[in-house]
């Protein structure tokens, strides 16, 4: 298995009690600027900020997916991961 990856985006969602929580860590095995691909994908999709903050309620998940998708065709691919969790 190659475990080469230059870059590596983690994707957060807001889940209950506004508590983040990682939809998926998507990775590239190229050196790639986050916020020049953030900043192209807000232009693209029409985004009130090039940092993907302020949206509306409604269109995050929406956005959440298409920026899935916007990192899939610029060679992105969704890292999968195990969660452990320790706890008392």
């Amino acid at each position: 298995m190659d475990l080469r990856v230059r870059t590596a985006i983690e994707i957060k969602n807001y889940g209950d009690f506004d508590i983040p929580v990682t939809n998926c860590i998507m990775v590239s095995p190229d050196v790639r600027n986050t916020k020049d691909l953030l900043k192209t994908f807000s232009i693209y999709r029409g985004l009130p900020n090039p940092d993907g903050s302020g949206l509306p309620t409604n269109m995050l998940e929406d956005t959440t997916e298409d920026f899935i998708k916007y990192l899939k065709k610029e060679g992105f691919k969704k890292l999968n991961t195990t969660d452990v969790i320790f706890s008392d």
